[in-house]
C-alpha cells in the first residue's frame, strides 16, 4: 500500500474570487463591456448603456449579478478588469465572492455601493450600512459559511430586487 501524501501537498486556501464554486441547475453567464475598473468576485451594476457594467455606486442601482474571473482581463496582477473589458457576469450559478465579514448561509444578503474605512463598493455583507450598503431581496442567498472577512460562496439566481438601506 502506498505512503499517504504529506498534507503540505494540499491547498487549502479560499477559492480565488469570481469562480464558479459549485453547480448550478440553471448557470447563466452573460458578458458585458466593463464601465470602469471591475474587480474580480464583486457585484456589478446595470450601467447607462444596457451592454456594460459598473462597481456599484448608490442605491438606486440595479444589481445585475457577479464579475466572474477571466484570463482575458487585463488587469490579472491585480485581479480586475479594466475599463472596456469584456466582463463575464454571473447570472445564475454559485459563485465565490468577496465579503466583508462572517456569514451563515440564513443571513441576509448586502452589497456595498459606497465605500467605508477598509471597505470598498461590488463586496457583499450581511450587515446593513445606511446609505452605503443595499439589501438584496430576490435572487441571492449565501451558499456557505464564513467565520471573518474573506471569500464565500454566493448563490445567485437572476433576476434580482433590491431595496437601498436607508
Amino acid at each position: 500500500m502506498p505512503p499517504v501524501p504529506a498534507p503540505e501537498l494540499y491547498n487549502e486556501n479560499q477559492p480565488a474570487a469570481g469562480t464558479i464554486a459549485g453547480l448550478h441547475p440553471a448557470e447563466r453567464i452573460v458578458t458585458r463591456i466593463g464601465d470602469g475598473e471591475i474587480r474580480f468576485g464583486t457585484g456589478v451594476v446595470e450601467s447607462d448603456d444596457p451592454n456594460e457594467v459598473k462597481a456599484p455606486a448608490s442605491g438606486s442601482d440595479v444589481f445585475s449579478g457577479v464579475a466572474l474571473q477571466s484570463a482575458q482581463a487585463s488587469d490579472l496582477n491585480n485581479e480586475k478588469y479594466n475599463s472596456l473589458d469584456v466582463v463575464g457576469v454571473a447570472e445564475a450559478a454559485v459563485v465565490t465572492v468577496h465579503c466583508e465579514e462572517a456569514v451563515d448561509e440564513n443571513d441576509p444578503v448586502r452589497l456595498r455601493h459606497t465605500a467605508a474605512t477598509g471597505k470598498v463598493p461590488g463586496d457583499f455583507a450581511k450587515t446593513a450600512d445606511a446609505g452605503k450598503t443595499m439589501l438584496i431581496t430576490k435572487g441571492a442567498r449565501w451558499g456557505g459559511t464564513l467565520t471573518a472577512a474573506g471569500r464565500v460562496a454566493l448563490i445567485l439566481n437572476g433576476p434580482f430586487t433590491v431595496e437601498a438601506d436607508t
